[in-house]
């Protein structure tokens, strides 16, 4: 998981809104407690696929870019 209170806060308040939107009996106060189907369970998997390749990608790209003693070269230039 996230290893920062604030940001996970705001990770959770986030994928409450996307199942809200989706399954709203999924989050629903006192009566989602034990509460499955096949649509929350993939939709909570998919958002856990999403957020980790965000983060994870997001670091390795940070990592790359960080290491590489390169210069950056320009792809395309229409000057």
């Amino acid at each position: 998981g996230l290893d920062y209170p604030p940001l996970t806060a705001w990770h959770s308040l986030l994928c409450g809104y996307v199942m809200h939107a989706v399954d709203p009996a999924s989050v629903a106060l006192r009566t989602s407690r034990g509460y499955e189907s096949s649509l929350s369970r993939l939709v909570m998997r998919l958002l856990v696929m999403a957020s980790d390749l965000l983060i994870f990608y997001t670091g390795v790209l940070s990592a790359a870019e960080a290491l590489d003693p390169s210069p950056k070269i320009e792809i395309l230039s229409l000057d």
